[in-house]
């Protein structure tokens, strides 16, 4: 009778993860496929291709600039980034899921014009890596967790020159109300290390989207 319940419960637990909506923002590869992926928020509105694979996820990315690129010490008015996301499975177990995420990128854009200054050039390359989390919570829904960490190379016209370091915790949602549709939330926070020929700054850092995925 044990065994039978067990093995009952193991099947429920099973057919839930696996009925589970996809997912770009977790640690659940797509296996196979496409997806586009957009994102509306601070500091920019996105727009992700996504190809699945067998051994990883990948991706080509834009985004329209409009705030701090990598959630401090980026500024930017306007601007215009490119990069190439990519996932790679780490771990699964029972409803969860871990992967490594890689993304980089680079921007162009200006900042910090007014009536009676230029606008000033800005630059950055950014290495951006993460760890992924996401469990398969019902039918519809996946938490998403995990941490970011967006390391920026940035330069300004007429300005410093600096490495921005951020350590960003990471929580979400991924809400499917009907296939082939993602509703999704991204909020990130934390500290960022700004480091340069000042020294090093500390800030707080903050970056959210809400957004769609279509399959």
């Amino acid at each position: 009778m044990v065994t039978r319940a067990t093995f009952l419960a193991l099947i429920v637990a099973s057919s839930t993860a696996s009925a589970a909506p996809p997912s770009i923002l977790g640690g659940k590869m797509l296996g196979s496929g496409t997806a586009h992926h957009i994102g509306l928020g601070s500091p920019s509105l996105s727009y992700e291709w996504w190809q699945g694979g067998a051994r990883r996820d990948w991706g080509i990315g834009g985004e329209l600039v409009y705030g701090e690129w990598s959630g401090a010490f980026s500024k930017t008015d306007v601007g215009i980034a490119a990069n190439l996301p990519m996932r790679f499975p780490l771990s699964h177990r029972g409803i969860w899921d871990i992967a490594l995420k890689l993304a980089p990128g680079v921007m162009f854009g200006d900042c910090c014009g007014g009536r009676r200054e230029k606008d000033r050039v800005v630059f950055g390359v950014r290495a951006e890596g993460g760890v992924l989390v996401g469990a398969s919570l019902a039918k519809q829904v996946n938490l998403v967790t995990g941490g970011s960490f967006p390391v920026t190379f940035f330069a300004m016209e007429d300005g410093p020159e600096y490495v921005v370091i951020p350590l960003y915790g990471r929580i979400g949602v991924e809400v499917m109300p009907a296939r082939p549709v993602n509703v999704w939330l991204l909020i990130e926070m934390g500290p960022a290390i700004a480091i340069g020929d000042f020294g090093a700054e500390i800030d707080p850092g903050f970056r959210a989207w809400l957004g769609a995925t279509v399959w």
